[in-house]
């Protein structure tokens, strides 16, 4: 069973490129990335969009300008926990999951072994002689869960799980 999960409201930053007074009759509007859809239901409206930017209109108030370009608006975001338990239960059945929780969108994607595709590191000694060969392994996508905007940075979550055998290639870099 898929456990519910659990909203709490968090204050956020939303970040912005730049401000224009050319669109929206002379207001001021907001230069955001174009995964803005969760700011709708706060009250920003859109002035224009193009291929790279939206340009909204806060809703009605004063917008605090804080230094780094972000405002802060508050959001109902997953609790952690519960973030947590549904992932555990969706990775219990091993099926890919696409979806939104609440104004979120959220994936699971089980883990995939690519046959045919491998991985290989190599060490060069210091003298500059021959690469040898360290090891070979398939190809692996550890089995992970991301809930959130990563695009615009305004919330995002996420866990992974590697099963035994699983090579843990950050740990070999470097």
């Amino acid at each position: 069973m898929i456990p519910t999960v659990v909203f709490e409201s968090k204050v956020c930053h939303v970040h912005y490129y730049g401000t224009s007074r050319k669109y929206a009759g002379g207001q001021r509007t907001y230069q955001i990335g174009n995964d803005w859809t969760f700011l709708e239901p706060l009250g920003w409206t859109v002035a224009k969009r193009n291929q790279s930017y939206t340009y909204m209109l806060p809703p009605p108030g004063p917008v605090p300008d804080l230094p780094g370009r972000d405002i802060p608006v508050t959001l109902t975001v997953p609790t952690e926990a519960s973030l947590q338990a549904f992932a555990d239960a969706l990775h219990a059945l091993g099926q890919p999951w696409k979806g939104m929780l609440g104004i979120w969108p959220a994936e699971y994607t089980p883990r995939v072994v690519e046959p045919g595709h491998f991985v290989e590191q190599y060490v060069i000694d210091a003298s500059g002689g021959h690469p040898e060969k360290v090891w070979r392994d398939e190809y692996v996508h550890a089995a992970h869960f991301r809930v959130g905007r990563y695009s615009c940075l305004v919330y995002s979550w996420g866990t992974s799980w590697r099963e035994a055998g699983d090579r843990d290639l950050s740990a070999d870099a470097g």
